[in-house]
């Protein structure tokens, strides 16, 4: 093996090293609130979109998952009063979701958390080295994404 396919190899898997053990720890840390890495994805998408709601189709666009793995979110998470579920006035067939008080309380406290990960995640790095290594993983990530579609 050539040391060009070493470091192209060894990228990929530290990357892969780097996302497992961010899910472990934010897993973790979310077991406290009862909430799981993926669920909290979804409160924190709702948080972000308007009014706090959106529509299952929205989310399972977003997350790139089948509509029974999204349905199955919605449902462990309005079982826990962190979201409410209800059908679109205009359109029946149209699945919402929205956040509850609840929700949005949790989401609160999970930013801190989440906060306080991401500064351990770039200790040690000076600003510009932080603000550089954003821009080559967003490069890497837009690489990968463009490599999807051809």
């Amino acid at each position: 093996m050539t040391d060009n396919t070493e470091r192209k190899t060894d990228t990929g898997l530290l990357l892969k090293k780097i996302h497992d053990l961010m899910e472990k720890q934010a897993n973790r840390a979310l077991k406290d609130m009862d909430l799981t890495f993926s669920q909290h994805h979804v409160l924190i998408f709702l948080e972000h979109c308007e009014n706090g709601e959106a529509s299952l189709k929205e989310a399972e666009k977003q997350f790139r998952v089948a509509q029974s793995t999204m349905a199955g979110l919605a449902r462990r998470l309005e079982e826990k009063g962190l979201v409410q579920s209800y059908y679109d006035d205009a359109d029946r067939r149209i699945k919402m979701i929205r956040l509850s008080e609840e929700g949005r309380r949790l989401c609160r406290r999970s930013r801190r958390d989440f906060d306080e990960k991401q500064t351990i995640l770039t200790k040690g790095l000076k600003k510009n080295e932080q603000a550089e290594l954003r821009r080559m993983l967003e490069t890497v990530y837009q690489n990968l994404q463009a490599s999807e579609t051809e």
